[in-house]
């Protein structure tokens, strides 16, 4: 990268990002990827993951809009988020895209708008008796299968369900965490395929799987399992299946871009506080969120042999928690370094 960057500037190797999400479409059968929008809404990283043959997943207007626009399919489409209108909803079952309904409140507005589409794929976003506020708002309550079942056939009529999808949590380090979850969701579509005996076409394991290069704060190990591990032990739930298996969708998020993605800063200042080199850098908080939540390696990219000493990266805002990294190791610095 050449070192008169304008900075603050987040840099994209589209070819690792083509080559890592071509191998994951050619290394499974029964298994089709999804590309988080939200995770990184940039033209080219979206046409990428949709060369690599990867549905596009969307969680807004905006963001359907704006994968529209670039012109991926409705088809392509996957529509999630627990906030939809009742105009987004039509556009998304017109134009073919999976639709998945977060609350029974929108799968009575979606099945009252496709019966005047005539079209449409519509799955329920499922809750599978997660106690957290935070994550309990999203889906429909699926914790008594036979209950959820019943509630979700009287709900949809005669229209029946496509799919299901399910969302186990953020950065899940354990594949026997995430199988725990995903065997419920397989049984919950299993039991609602024979009550209403209609088709699964697929079942939607959403994201939240873990970026190898970002560490949770706190963590003394971090050797999170591939994504190939989780489709892979995942499929294998599907063994005992009656006819034919439903697809298997994933959405791997930070997973897939997170190793594909560098944020160049450079130096402002520097002081030593009681021995700790103290820099501000032009990048910080509102620039990497996530900095208060995970560890990021950082390097200097200019040539510099001094020892390393124990540094505080700061971002420019006027705050006093605008930091990005506590403890990194880097050489002495200099206004105008550039960092990785």
């Amino acid at each position: 990268m050449p070192l008169d960057i304008e900075t603050p500037a987040f840099v994209i190797d589209g070819e690792a990002l083509l080559a890592r999400a071509m191998c994951l479409s050619r290394g499974f059968d029964k298994c089709q990827f999804s590309y988080s929008v939200k995770t990184l809404p940039v033209p080219e990283a979206v046409l990428t993951a949709r060369e690599a043959g990867w549905r596009i997943e969307v969680v807004s207007r905006d963001e359907y809009d704006f994968v529209r626009r670039l012109g991926v399919g409705g088809e392509e489409i996957i529509l999630n988020g627990p906030s939809k209108d009742d105009d987004l909803l039509r556009a998304a079952l017109t134009e073919g895209a999976i639709v998945h309904a977060d609350s029974e409140e929108e799968l009575r507005r979606i099945v009252s708008i496709r019966a005047t589409v005539a079209s449409g794929r519509v799955g329920v976003r499922l809750g599978l008796g997660v106690t957290d506020p935070r994550w309990a708002r999203f889906g429909v309550d699926a914790e008594d299968v036979d209950a959820g079942v019943r509630t979700l056939a009287k709900t949809c009529g005669g229209q029946g369900l496509s799919g299901f999808h399910v969302h186990s949590g953020t950065n899940r380090g354990s594949v026997q965490e995430f199988l725990a979850i995903a065997a419920r969701a397989i049984n919950f579509a299993r039991v609602y395929s024979r009550f209403a005996r209609s088709n699964v076409e697929w079942i939607d394991f959403g994201g939240g799987f873990p970026d190898c290069c970002a560490v949770p704060l706190g963590a003394t190990i971090w050797s999170p399992p591939e994504i190939e591990q989780f489709a892979c032990e995942t499929s294998s739930l599907l063994k005992d299946w009656d006819g034919p298996a439903p697809l298997l969708i994933f959405e791997p998020g930070r997973a897939l871009v997170g190793p594909c993605v560098d944020l160049y800063s450079r130096v402002e200042t520097v002081k030593s506080v009681t021995g700790v080199q103290v820099a501000t850098l032009d990048a910080g908080v509102n620039t990497l969120p996530f900095a208060r939540a995970f560890v990021y390696q950082v390097e200097l990219c200019d040539t510099n042999a001094s020892q390393p000493v124990q540094t505080v990266l700061c971002g420019p805002l006027c705050m006093v928690d605008d930091v990005i990294r506590y403890d990194a190791m880097l050489p002495p610095l200099l206004r105008g370094n550039l960092l990785r």
